[in-house]
């Protein structure tokens, strides 16, 4: 029985006005890589969702070229992953313009065999005063043997801007877990609970986000 061959994807996004987008597993069938460079013009946004449930294994590239002045770019980045998943992941903020916002935020939760990696760099270019660049990325994992990796840097070439990066692995808060089962809640409704308050806020602005917020959810209990 031959298998589907899997393949790279490479979409190039230049962003003018407003934009919102949302991709799931259904946009990552059959691929492998996907590259993603977005362009943001002048006075210009994107909101960029992308949440990763099912998908056995994939790479992810995103470069982000906050190219005009005023721009700004978002990327929300959820998954809920099991058994042997496999997620890798590289993240660009180059803000190239005048008062420039990025924000990457990546929130997981992981069991099992699970590996995600997340390289994110941030680069502010010499002619980009006034910019604000921030990267996070909180992971909870639910047993031992899964694997969260983070590598940030920075790269700064005026003063004048506000950046930031951060990285957390952790657990639930077991208080949190003894408040819901003291509270009547069985080990399925807690953990489906503490998994709508991490992932909630960051995905009720989307489409769809009830749906995707309850796959995100049924996935780790």
């Amino acid at each position: 029985m031959n298998s589907t061959p899997m393949s790279t994807n490479i979409k190039k996004i230049i962003v003018t006005g407003i934009r919102s987008l949302l991709a799931t597993d259904n946009d990552f069938f059959n691929i492998s890589q996907i590259i993603y460079q977005i362009i943001v013009k002048q006075d210009s946004s994107l909101d960029f969702c992308i949440v990763l449930v099912s998908i056995q294994s994939i790479k992810i590239d995103i470069e982000i070229i906050l190219e005009g002045d005023n721009s700004s770019c978002n990327i929300i980045f959820l998954y809920a992953l099991a058994a042997d998943q496999s997620i890798k992941v590289t993240t660009q903020q180059r803000h190239t313009g005048r008062q420039t916002k990025s924000l990457i935020v990546a929130r997981g939760i992981v069991k099992d065999a699970v590996c995600v990696h997340h390289e994110g760099l941030i680069s502010i270019a010499s002619q980009a005063a006034q910019s604000d660049a921030v990267f996070k990325h909180t992971a909870i994992v639910l047993d031992g043997k899964a694997q969260v990796t983070f590598i940030p840097s920075i790269e700064v070439l005026n003063y004048d801007v506000q950046c930031s990066h951060g990285a957390a692995v952790g657990q639930f808060d077991q208080q949190h877990i003894w408040y819901l089962k003291s509270r009547g809640c069985d080990e399925i409704q807690t953990y489906h609970l503490l998994a709508r308050s991490f992932f909630q806020e960051y995905i009720a602005s989307f489409d769809q986000s009830e749906k995707i917020l309850e796959s995100l959810c049924q996935k780790i209990i």
